[in-house]
C-alpha cells in the first residue's frame, strides 16, 4: 500500500477513538487493556494504582491508561487515559488521592483523558 493510504487509514482510526471518547465523555471504560508496565500500592493498602502502556500500533498514537483496583472488593476502574505517552509522574497522594503529571486526582470522584 502506497503511504496515502496509510495516512488516510491512520487518521480515520484516529478519528474514530477520538468521537468514541467525547460521546462516552469521561466515563473510560471499555479502552484498549494494554500492557502492565507498574503497579503502586496506596499507603494504607485498600487501593492499587496499575500503569498500562497501550501500543497504538503504526496508525495510531501510543498511550498511557490507569486503573486503581479496590482491593477490597477486586472493583476496577479507569481515572487516566492519555494518548502519545505524556506520563512522567504517578504517585499516590494519600490513600484516596494520587498525582498524575502535576494533576491532582481523587480516585472516587475525578477522571481525565487527554486526546492531544
Amino acid at each position: 500500500m502506497n503511504k496515502k493510504i496509510y495516512l488516510f487509514l491512520g487518521l480515520l482510526v484516529f478519528l474514530i477513538m477520538y468521537v468514541c471518547l467525547l460521546i462516552k465523555g469521561e466515563n473510560l471504560e471499555g479502552l484498549p487493556k494494554g500492557e502492565l508496565v507498574a503497579s503502586t500500592d496506596s499507603p494504607n493498602k485498600r487501593y492499587t494504582m496499575n500503569l498500562y502502556f497501550i501500543d497504538g500500533g503504526p496508525i495510531s498514537a501510543n498511550a498511557d491508561r490507569i486503573e486503581i483496583v479496590d482491593n477490597k472488593n477486586n472493583k476496577k476502574w479507569n481515572i487516566y487515559y492519555e494518548y502519545k505517552r505524556n506520563l512522567k509522574e504517578y504517585k499516590w497522594i494519600d490513600n484516596e488521592r494520587i498525582l498524575i503529571n502535576g494533576k491532582k486526582l481523587n480516585i472516587h470522584k475525578n477522571k481525565y483523558h487527554s486526546n492531544r
